[in-house]
């Protein structure tokens, strides 16, 4: 009986402890940044890190903001960036916007192109350097990004925009976003 007892505690504890990391280990990469939610981990995307040139910028994740009261649409992107490996200059990058319609977009402080997208720097500044990241912000006529001018009208639900992020040295980054349908609860989504 003690036998019997005690592989069965052995096992309850194992059943515990397995499901204790399958809660906690999420988390915990989650704070570190990893997200295993879109496959990041399980070499499913359709690039990876290697695939990019040097002087290119990787898109790390990309959310839309600024949802309106109805939840039909989002009024503000922001698209996560880092360098794939060489340092980036932020004030040369110029995005293509390919949605209803499309534009060149420019940082406001170069004032060229159809309209211009903001910058917030969560690491360093306007020279990006590998291993920070900034976040790319696109005001889908909201008027919410000081300096930015909008472009074109809100994203609704299932819409899509492709993204071509231009470095200065010419690499090249392409994302396409879409728009969930339905929107999930929260004030931000990802797209």
């Amino acid at each position: 009986m003690g036998r019997a007892q005690s592989e069965t505690q052995q096992l309850l504890a194992f059943i515990v402890g397995v499901t204790v990391l399958l809660a906690v280990l999420p988390t915990a990469l989650g704070f570190a940044g990893v997200d295993i939610r879109d496959g990041s981990l399980s070499g499913d995307q359709a690039t990876t890190e290697d695939e990019h040139d040097d002087g290119a910028l990787v898109v790390l994740s990309s959310y839309g903001t600024a949802i309106n009261d109805d939840r039909t649409s989002v009024g503000v992107v922001e698209v996560l960036v880092t360098p794939a490996a060489e340092s980036v200059s932020v004030s040369d990058v110029t995005v293509t916007w390919d949605g209803a319609d499309q534009y060149l977009l420019t940082p406001p402080q170069v004032g060229a192109g159809d309209a211009s997208f903001g910058v917030d720097p969560l690491d360093g500044g306007t020279e990006l350097q590998p291993g920070e990241r900034l976040v790319f912000q696109f005001d889908c006529g909201t008027d919410d990004i000081e300096g930015a001018q909008h472009v074109g009208d809100r994203l609704t639900l299932g819409e899509a925009v492709t993204l071509t992020i231009t470095t200065g040295t010419g690499a090249e980054t392409t994302t396409t976003l879409r728009v969930p349908d339905p929107l999930p609860p929260g004030l931000a989504v990802r797209l």
